[in-house]
Parts: C-alpha cells; structure tokens; sequence
C-alpha cells in the first residue's frame, strides 16, 4: 500500500497538491495500490476528490473516518418557530427572533440545504452547528463573554454521536485536548500528533501488511508518523522546496523546520526525495548523506506539443502560481512598466490566488496597465492557457522545482526566470530555452521580455528548445524512476 500524505484537497490545489496528485495518477498506471491522506477537516473532501478522478475508497481522512462519512444519508432538516419572529434574506438566509431579540440566524448552501446555524444571547454568537445533508457534523461553541472566541469543537457521526471533542484555551488559540470516542473506548490526546498517529494506526496501518507513506506535508506528519516506524513501514519524505533559508549559503543556512526534521531523524526515513540534482548535491555536501537522497522530479508531462509561431500578433506571456510575497510577481509588473515605456504591445495573463491580489492590482492600475496584464484566478486547465502562450515567467525568490516549468516546455514555450535555486537554475537553460536574469534584476528581466517581442527567429528556437527540454520529464520516463525506488526497497 501506498499512502500519500497531505493536508487537503481544496477546489483550487497548490503546487505540493498538483505533485502529489500527478505522482498518484502514476502509481496507478504502475498497477499498485494507492492511498491520498489529508489532515484537516474539510466536509467537502470526498466531493472534490471525485472531481480530481479519485474514488471514496482512495481518500482518507481522520475526521471522515472517525464520523463515518460514507455512510450519511440525506435527511430533511425541519424547524419549528411557532411564537418567534422570522425574517427571510435577500439571499436565502433568514433570522429567527423571540421578543425582538435575535436568537438564530440560518445560513443556507443553496436554495434547500443548510449550511449553518447560528445562535445568539443578548445579540452574541454562542454556538455554531454545520450541516451536511441534513446531517449536524460540527458544533463550535464560543466564549459567552468574548464573541467568537472558541472554547470547544464537537463533531458527530452519521448517528448524531458525539465521536470527537476538541477543547481550547487562551480564546481558541492553543489546543488543550482532543477527545476520541471510537470503539467504545474514550482515547484523549495532548495534540494534533497524537491524534493523528492514532489515526493513521486505527485506519490505514492495521489494514496493510507493507506501507510506504509519502510524506509530501513534514510540518502536519512528521511528529506523528515518526513514534509508529516499525519493520512493515517504508518512509519517504519528499521534498518540494528549498530546504534552508535562501537568503544564506546551502552550507550554514537555518533549514526549514519541516525538512529539518528529515535531517535530524535520517535514520527513520528510507529515503529523502528531491526534485533536482542540483539540490541533492547541497545536501550531500553539508549532512555527507547520499545514498538515501533520490533524485525524482515532482511532476511529469504526459505529451509534447509543438507550437506555431504567428508573426505580428501581439505577444502573449503567462505567469502561474500562489500570489504571495515570495513569488515576486509585483517584479513581473515592474518589467512591464519598462516594456511599455519602451512603445511594445503585450498580455499577460497572471494565473493564481493569494494574499497579495489586491496590492499586486493597484500596482497594475498604478501603471495604467490594466488594458495589458489581467487576473485569472485559478484554472483547472492550465496547459491550455500556457499552450497559447509565447512565454512564461517566473519572478520567485527560491523554487524547490517549479512544475510550470515542465509544463512550459511541454507546450514549447520557452521561460524567463530569475537565477535561483532550484528548479529554475537547474531546469533553464540561458539563450537556449528561456532566460535566466540576475536576481532580482527588473530591467534586466525587462530586457528578456523584448527580446522574445522582437525577435521571432529567437522565439522560435527557445520553442523548439523546450520541447528538446520537455523530453526527459515525459510520464513514462518519471514512472521508470519511481519503479526503480518502489521495486528495490
């Protein structure tokens, strides 16, 4: 059995997600047998795995397993306000009143079904119950003098059993305890670790002879998978980023608290997976480890596409990715600003979302570029987008591998980068299938940007460089790696 540990599955998926998920489409196609784990609670799992092709049987999750989601039915949920007061919303929703005093506020999911339940003393938010399906799944109960401040989370079974108790101190903040009531037995637990080893143990370890659990999220597992190591357990911890802080030498770099974790427990991981050479280098240079460090890129293409160059159409460029502070995509405007000044025409479309939304298009507005850069979101078909496009861009401080860079070059498109660690000093190629620009260095990247205005000729062979490049990242050529691992462990 192979378990792939993560922490959700949301509608839209980030980087660490889209691997994993392409790494279990892959396992699959090998014929083996191929678990997806997530660690927080999400009512909406089960139905956004299905639209991701995964089936009921290949999720697991505490909470689900522990309410025993699969086996809710719908029920009607009916209400009785005789005496009270209830005033319908404009969206659906409606409050419910007793002396002028409100009581309950329903929130709806659509037309029919309940979402929430709200009830209130002297105008605050005591209580809070979720529902699903007619089904009550979650009770937050608050501070009576601090609104909104948790005090306690209860979640039921398809029975309306109370099977977990979360309690809180300092308003919500630090956990105090987790309450399981399972098998009869009231199991009590000083941590979200302890929970989770339980977990893992009741659900997935008793029911396999042989695991190899993946671990793609070391922050949420580490603690909890490491106290059940014994000899049927082959551990994998994966890593999808830089693994020390960028801003200091591989060598003396203070490594993320995740990956730290890798290092300081090697004898209890079989291997440590990477994504470039390049970063099992540094590593083997500072902790003298090799043979447990295995080189397998995060993602892989399943085919080429070879792109028609159109002269005289304005240029199209792509960035893809979360809009956070480290992605530096505010430097990818600040280069159009520069292209622009300079009398050239362009697109770009920014695919991703983030906390930075907001500031990242009043810098746009900022310089009167909104007829020229425009906000996506998030797609389900991003080859789509990178296929029609003649570039894509990166501006980030540090990448572990970058998957849109493969997916770049599957397209023939070719890639503007910054020189850093990993994926894009490992991955690009300079003058042949993209550019590499000093970090940091905005006219420099403004200047890669018109290169590929100007020059077709240019264009079309970084294009035909990156279908070269895309060759080695093609499906089979990855599921040959991961046999070469799965098979001789």
């Amino acid at each position: 059995m192979h378990i792939f540990l993560n922490k959700n599955l949301s509608k839209s998926l980030t980087g660490i997600e889209h691997s994993s998920i392409n790494r279990f489409k892959m396992f699959k196609k090998m014929g083996l047998n191929v678990g997806y784990a997530t660690a927080i609670f999400n009512i909406d799992l089960i139905e956004n795995a299905k639209r991701l092709g995964f089936s009921a049987e290949e999720i697991y999750n505490p909470y689900l397993f522990f309410l025993g989601y699969e086996k809710l039915t719908c029920n009607a949920l009916k209400f009785d306000f005789e005496g009270l007061k209830v005033v319908s919303l404009s969206n659906n929703d409606f409050k419910v009143f007793e002396n002028n005093n409100l009581m309950m506020y329903v929130g709806f999911s659509n037309s029919e079904d309940v979402k929430f339940i709200n009830y209130f003393i002297n105008n605050k938010n005591i209580k809070r119950e979720f529902f699903h399906k007619g089904n009550k799944y979650l009770e937050v109960i608050f501070n009576h003098e601090l609104e909104k401040k948790k005090v306690c989370e209860i979640y039921y079974d398809y029975k309306g059993c109370k099977v977990i108790e979360k309690k809180f101190l300092d308003c919500g903040v630090q956990l105090e305890s987790i309450a399981v009531y399972y098998n009869n037995i009231t199991q009590i637990f000083s941590n979200e670790d302890e929970f989770l080893s339980f977990w893992i143990l009741e659900q997935i370890i008793k029911n396999h002879e042989k695991i190899y659990f993946y671990i793609d999220r070391p922050l949420r597992y580490n603690n909890a998978i490491f106290r059940l190591i014994n000899e049927k357990i082959i551990l994998i911890g994966m890593i999808h980023a830089i693994h020390y802080n960028h801003y200091r030498s591989h060598m003396v770099g203070n490594l993320l608290t995740g990956y730290k974790q890798y290092f300081d427990n090697i004898q209890l991981l079989d291997y440590i997976v990477v994504g470039t050479e390049l970063q099992k280098k540094d590593i083997r240079e500072r902790f003298n480890i090799d043979e447990k460090v295995v080189v397998i890129p995060p993602s892989s293409v399943k085919e080429i596409k070879y792109k028609q160059i159109h002269k005289n159409m304005i240029a199209e460029f792509i960035t893809v990715g979360r809009l956070a502070p480290e992605k530096r995509i505010n430097h990818m405007i600040e280069a159009f600003n520069v292209v622009l000044l300079r009398g050239y025409k362009f697109r770009l479309s920014i695919f991703g979302v983030g906390p930075e939304l907001k500031s990242l298009e009043s810098l746009v507005i900022k310089y009167k570029l909104d007829k020229y850069i425009e906000f996506c979101g998030y797609t389900q078909d991003i080859m789509l987008e990178i296929e029609k496009s003649d570039c894509s861009l990166i501006a980030s401080c540090y990448e572990g591998f970058n998957i849109s860079i493969i997916e770049s070059f599957s397209c023939s498109t070719p890639v503007i980068a910054y020189d850093v660690k990993y994926g894009p000093k490992a991955l690009i190629e300079n003058d042949v299938n993209g550019f590499l620009v000093e970090d940091g260095n905005i006219v420099e990247y403004a200047e890669k940007i018109i290169s590929i205005l100007e020059n077709e000729e240019l264009k079309s062979d970084m294009s035909k460089s990156a279908q070269f490049s895309a060759v080695d990242f093609l499906e089979d050529k990855i599921i040959e790696k991961w046999n070469m691992l799965v098979f001789e462990s």
